[in-house]
């Protein structure tokens, strides 16, 4: 049964049953940064742990942060001569938005330790040190390369998964949803219940709370339409995932939640030209000197400002908002410049003559905006505490532009005289403030325990990371996140594994150590070589419905993990359709297909040098080799029935699935009755009494009533269709509209015109006047005795009373004799193929058919399409044809119809 299997597959995975009782097991729920430090620590002390996570991935929004991490006394501010100290970080802090709490001083004085864990476990570098907004110290951490989140969060999540592979120590599972926590007769935490593959599953253990915020929950009963409805309408940076389900578990539980109405918005969200509307954005938040102008091309904040004050000031100037990053600050996050351009969101200027010109923004304005910055900057260096204008967060500053504000700026990086700007390289992005952080959440004690609303302690319940609340008060400091996530995710997964084993019970095991007394097991390297494609062939897979990219000279199939990739679907959708190996390797190794999407690999790209690996070609290669044509047809209808027929798709909740499984399934029912409707023409070609007799039995089967149920069922599927398609359109519009989206384009257009020929078909066939055509009579046989040497539509048996029936064969030789009309059913037939063409191509990876039958499945789809324009096309062209033969060669006084048949068909003959 289904689920003995999946039980089996669980038990398989985990090395153990469910509903168990693990002694020594902590659970962590959340596989960000705070949720795998917190189970770095349990493994640290000596226990197991289970982590389990919704997603399919796991990573979270930490894997997203830009900025880095923030810390005080490092030996990376020593050795660039930074005085700084936890006590300057808590002012800081508190002047930003926060109350001063034994949570931010922990926060605050735990800052060098836990990074020298990080660089010391780990191997990190976090030598490159930044200031950003609201800092009065250069303190916020990263390294060379990628986003200081993504390696911070891959390496801790690495070691974890590294254990997990090797031992029974850790487990990882993700796509496992947690419904409840399990709390005795005294109040204590001691498991949870979790649903994965639609099964309900038990553990036992404490459990850590690391499951984010809600930031990008916009449902009607979220925490943010409860808290914050006044931001439902901006776009976001957070995770799908972010839908507070921590939150909720631990009120469930009794924790108390604090500060749910603070929501941080970021003022710097990168807008994609061709997507402006998008509810998902990226943000750069830099520390190199960037400058923030209106549109008039003039600044008009502090860009070290607090994020809310940025935000504020955003919200009183002219759009649109541009963030300009010169040469010098650009060299500095060369990575971040790099990912973003190629993601689109960010765009290279040679010269500050050409933004100016692209921008609209006479040039002059720019040398001005910039020399004024540039002077306030050397006045700065000259003259630390002076100035005419209050300064921020304290002091005096000499930049008019922020000063006005009441909040002057007072640091300068990388500066540029007006003079330079004409020839000055930039990098630019659109911004607009968008949704970023959750202050609020369970409350927790200095240890990571979720506290009561009485301020006691939930035994066996802990948090870390953006899940908790009372750490940043009303307004977060850049670089305070991902400190939050190791501070906190450190000092849980220890308290949790003392509650197992009790306060003396637990040993120091040193990670790394532990990590490597066991063997390493890599992924084995999955080769598809014997398929190959072509770009051109790749080219052709550029859609999210049907999306291919080649890395590393193999071809992959990315369809169907858009919606798992931990960094959102538009990372990889802006590179489908081609070779993306510069940009994956921007921000990924080279084993993470490897390791986490081996079944995406399809092929190899053609012409490119296979990777080093087995040789042997894959069961799936077998398959599309060996297996006949009629193999690739199974799978081809066995599809289209079943998503003509999947009713379920109306109860899915994630809306986009919802429409393309509509599209879908709508678009193969419609293409069933083509085909059938195809094969009824056939009866145009034998005579009236066929053509008419069949349209008369439809009308039989319906049972006296004005449409039967064939009809009611395609023009349901056709609404559907024609509905859900219109709203795709209308959510698509701007990629449409800017030419970036062809084959949508394609469908929609076809889809208007196809709309149209329908009404009109409908109303000369279907819904005409039965005068429009001379009376036609027929016998119609018994259905319950047809002679199966006659036709089933008709019999010539005499005792069988003539009755009158709609002259369907009349009407087409009365309609289809005026060229006008001819060409108009040519044409629209063929927008029909173009249509049912394009249509079918996407449709292809969501049929279930296998990827290495997928090219055979196209061709053969192809192939069929044709010959349904042909056989349309035919109907039409004959008649006309056979009109003009006849006024040619039978005068009208040969009106018998014998003789004029025989001149016909000695025209026609003539004529061939």
């Amino acid at each position: 049964t289904l689920e003995k299997a999946v039980r089996e597959s669980w038990e398989q995975m985990s090395g153990m049953a469910p509903c168990g009782n693990e002694a020594g097991q902590v659970i962590v729920v959340g596989g960000g940064l705070a949720g795998m430090t917190a189970a770095c620590s349990v493994l640290e002390r000596g226990g197991r742990v289970l982590l389990l996570d919704k997603a399919s991935f796991c990573g979270g929004n930490s894997m997203k942060a830009t900025a880095g991490i923030n810390g005080t006394g490092t030996s990376a501010q020593r050795e660039k001569g930074i005085a700084d100290s936890p006590d300057q970080l808590l002012q800081d802090s508190i002047s930003g938005g926060a109350r001063d709490s034994q949570l931010l001083r922990t926060l605050c004085e735990s800052s060098s330790r836990d990074l020298d864990w990080l660089r010391r476990t780990f191997n990190l570098n976090l030598d490159i040190v930044a200031r950003l907004g609201g800092h009065s110290q250069p303190r916020t951490h990263r390294g060379k390369g990628r986003f200081p989140g993504m390696t911070i969060t891959y390496a801790v999540m690495e070691m974890v998964e590294r254990v997990a592979r090797n031992s029974d120590r850790a487990r990882i599972v993700n796509d496992a949803r947690v419904t409840q926590l399990l709390m005795d007769d005294e109040g204590a935490c001691v498991g949870c219940h979790f649903e994965k593959a639609g099964q309900e599953f038990e553990e036992r253990g404490p459990v850590v709370l690391a499951t984010g915020g809600f930031g990008s929950d916009f449902s009607e009963n979220s925490l943010l339409a409860q808290y914050r409805p006044d931001l439902l309408h901006l776009p976001s940076t957070c995770g799908k995932h972010c839908t507070g389900d921590g939150i909720k578990l631990g009120q469930a539980a009794g924790s108390k939640v604090v500060d749910l109405e603070w929501v941080q918005l970021h003022p710097t969200g990168i807008i994609k030209p061709e997507d402006p509307d998008a509810k998902f954005k990226y943000i750069i938040d830099d520390g190199v000197g960037s400058l923030i102008i209106d549109g008039e091309g003039k600044r008009f904040v502090n860009e070290f400002g607090r994020r809310d004050y940025v935000v504020e000031q955003i919200w009183k100037s002219k759009p649109p908002f541009r963030l300009l990053l010169n040469e010098a600050g650009a060299e500095q996050i060369a990575w971040h410049c790099k990912h973003f351009t190629n993601l689109g969101v960010m765009k290279y200027y040679e010269s500050g003559e050409e933004l100016a010109k692209d921008s609209q923004i006479p040039l002059s304005v720019l040398e001005e905006t910039h020399e004024q910055h540039y002077q306030a900057a050397i006045s700065s260096q000259a003259n630390p505490e002076g100035g005419p204008w209050p300064g921020f967060p304290s002091g005096r500053s000499w930049d008019e532009a922020s000063g006005k504000t009441g909040a002057g700026k007072r640091f300068f990086h990388n500066a540029l005289p007006g003079s330079r700007v004409k020839d000055e390289p930039f990098y630019v992005a659109l911004v607009t403030p968008v949704i970023h952080y959750c202050m609020g959440g369970l409350l927790i004690d200095s240890t990571g325990a979720a506290l009561n609303h009485y301020g006691e302690r939930i035994s066996g319940l802990f948090a870390a990371g953006e899940t908790t609340g009372g750490v940043h008060g009303h307004n977060r400091l850049g670089g305070n996140s991902l400190l939050d996530c190791v501070v906190f995710g450190r000092r849980a997964g220890r308290s949790a594994t003392e509650v197992l084993a009790g306060a003396d019970g637990t040993q120091e095991v040193d990670l790394k150590s532990l990590a490597d007394s066991f063997p390493s097991v890599l992924a084995e390297t999955v080769d598809k070589g014997g398929a190959s494609f072509t770009l051109e062939e790749l080219s052709q897979h550029s859609s999210p419905e049907d999306c291919w990219i080649a890395l590393h000279g193999r071809v992959l199939d990315v369809t169907s993990f858009l919606s798992k990739h931990p960094g959102g679907d538009a990372v990889i959708t802006a590179l489908a359709g081609r070779d993306a190996t510069a940009e994956f390797e921007v921000v990924h190794e080279a084993d993470v297909i490897d390791k986490y999407a081996p079944e995406s690999v399809i092929g190899q790209l053609d012409g490119d040098i296979k990777p080093a690996s087995s040789a042997i070609p894959t069961a799936e290669f077998a398959l599309s080799s060996a297996m006949p044509w009629t193999v690739t047809c199974f799978y081809a209808l066995g599809g289209m029935l079943r998503a003509a027929t999947n009713w379920r798709v109306l109860t899915e909740k994630d809306a986009t699935k919802r429409d393309i499984a509509i599209v879908t399934g709508s678009g193969m029912f419609l293409l069933m009755f083509i085909l059938a409707h195809s094969l009824a023409l056939l009866a145009t070609f034998m005579s009236a009494r066929d053509v008419n007799g069949l349209g008369y039995f439809m009308k039989r089967i319906s049972s006296g009533l004005p449409v039967n149920i064939m009809e009611v069922s395609i023009f349901a599927a056709l609404l559907a269709h024609i509905c859900t398609s219109l709203k795709r359109v209308w959510g698509q519009r701007r990629s449409i509209l800017s030419g970036s989206n062809g084959k949508a384009l394609i469908l929609a257009i076809s889809g208007m015109w196809l709309l149209m020929f329908v009404i009109v078909h409908l109303r000369q066939f279907r819904f005409g006047s039965d005068d429009e055509a001379d009376p036609y009579y027929l016998r119609p046989p018994k259905l319950s005795k047809v002679n199966r040497s006659e036709s089933i539509f008709w019999t010539a048996d005499a005792h069988i009373e003539p009755v009158p029936v709609k002259n369907l064969f009349g009407l087409e030789q009365a309609i289809f004799r005026d060229p006008l009309w001819v060409l108009f059913y040519v044409v629209s037939i063929f927008i029909l193929t173009c249509h049912v063409w394009v249509g079918w191509q996407s449709a292809v990876p969501r049929l279930g058919i296998p990827k290495a039958l997928a090219p055979r499945a196209r061709l053969l789809g192809q192939a069929v399409v044709l010959l349904l324009g042909i056989a349309f096309v035919a109907i039409p062209l004959q008649i006309v044809t056979s009109a003009s033969l006849e006024e040619a060669h039978c005068p009208p006084e040969w009106a018998e119809d014998e003789i004029r048949e025989e001149c016909l068909v000695d025209a026609i003959a003539d004529f061939i």
